[in-house]
């Protein structure tokens, strides 16, 4: 496939998805809510995509928020059919943020999270607190 296809068909949606995420969290703090019915991308981390996450929108608004923000602490919310691995491994140790997951079943290709993120009750490890709601 030529990449110029990839870049105008794939790639660009992406980043412009990743830039209504940033804006959800600017939006958020100025309105009080805000929302963003594109992005959501929770297997992509910083260091790598995946589970078809290019770019880790989560993480990059999440870094937004406390950089440009002047935001201490954050709560993820990560409500789906299969549990995320992306933000979970940038922020598992960085004592600011809280995550909350509800979801069906582990992502199974990832060896590194699902021994961290595989309990039914709170989680404590690092400054994280964590609850995995497997249903």
């Amino acid at each position: 496939m030529p990449n110029w296809l990839v870049q105008q068909r794939l790639l660009y949606p992406f980043r412009k998805q990743v830039g209504g995420s940033i804006l959800s969290a600017k939006l958020a703090l100025e309105r009080g809510w805000a929302i963003n019915v594109g992005g959501g991308f929770h297997h992509c981390s910083a260091e790598e995509g995946g589970g078809f996450c290019a770019y880790a929108d989560i993480s990059l608004s999440i870094q937004f928020a406390f950089v440009r923000l002047d935001i201490s602490r954050v709560m993820i919310i990560d409500l789906d059919a299969h549990q995320g691995n992306g933000h979970e491994k940038d922020f598992a140790n960085d004592g600011m943020s809280y995550i909350l997951f509800l979801y069906a079943f582990c992502f199974r290709y990832d060896d590194t999270v699902m021994p961290i993120f595989t309990c039914r009750k709170g989680l404590h490890f690092g400054h994280v607190q964590c609850w995995n709601l497997s249903i």
